[in-house]
């Protein structure tokens, strides 16, 4: 994955995972894995949904990947290897010319990761507590 990363913060969830913490630790797991997997497809939709049909390579292989490590579960988003270009299309590029002088144009900066994550992040609070509510059903 590349070198870009997105931190947000959702309002009323510390609150929320403080709850969470008097569960045992494998109920955790069971409840915070389809919550994050959830909310890390619903960035990728938006993300897709953002990245123009020309870019056909690039949007088949943005993806999430979802790591759990004792309390802390994690989506990461990013385009997987082969697709060496995505911090190009998210960051831009300055005017390039080649070696004989002739202008090959800039790229600009295109921000779909963080328009996407501050769409779909609101979102974690409530598959939290739809998956909760599963699990104790």
């Amino acid at each position: 994955m590349n070198e870009l990363s997105v931190t947000v913060e959702v309002e009323g969830i510390k609150r929320m995972l403080k709850k969470l913490d008097s569960v045992h630790y494998k109920v955790r797991r069971k409840v915070l894995r389809p919550a994050v997997t959830k909310t890390s497809r619903l960035i990728v939709k938006g993300v897709k949904k953002r990245i123009t049909k020309r870019t056909g390579k690039l949007r088949k292989s943005i993806n999430p990947k979802i790591i759990i490590k004792g309390n802390r579960a994690t989506g990461l988003i990013g385009a997987k290897t082969g697709t060496p270009y995505f911090h190009l299309f998210v960051k831009g590029t300055a005017v390039r010319k080649t070696k004989k002088g002739a202008n090959r144009g800039r790229m600009p900066a295109k921000d779909v990761l963080d328009e996407a994550v501050k769409e779909g992040a609101p979102h974690f609070k409530r598959f939290l507590k739809e998956a909760f509510d599963k699990y104790v059903k």
